[in-house]
This record gives structure tokens, sequence and C-alpha cells, in this order.
């Protein structure tokens, strides 16, 4: 059985998951993008990463222990 869903138009598929991604915890962002890119064809995985702004990520530099 196939992963995607062929017998969904894509611009409802692309919205469906436009939909999942307001509702999902924020903090988790750039996994549910990911899952969400696995479940659907390689095209519309790079439509819907190029709709969903992922915020930078935070690190600190261990030497002068400030926020980079």
């Amino acid at each position: 059985m196939s992963t995607t869903a062929t017998n969904i138009p894509p611009r409802k598929q692309l919205r469906a998951c436009l939909n999942l991604m307001r509702r999902l915890p924020p903090h988790k962002q750039k996994d549910n993008l990911e899952s969400l890119m696995q479940l659907v064809s390689p095209e519309l995985g790079e439509e819907l990463a190029e709709c969903v702004d992922i915020p930078l990520e935070e690190a600190i530099d261990p030497e002068t222990v400030r926020v980079v």
C-alpha cells in the first residue's frame, strides 16, 4: 500500500497539510513539517516547505556564553 494519498487532489492535500501545521504545536514545527513531507508526493512536499516558515534555531557559544 502506498503512503501517498494519490486519489486526493494536490490542492486539497496541501490545504489539509497547512491546516494541520496551524494546529500542531509550534515548538515541533520542524519535525511536523518533515513528517508531513514524507506523506505527500515530492512535488507537493516542496510546495509545502515553501509555504511553511521554520524559525531559526538558537545556540549558545560555549566560549563567549552568548546566544548566536
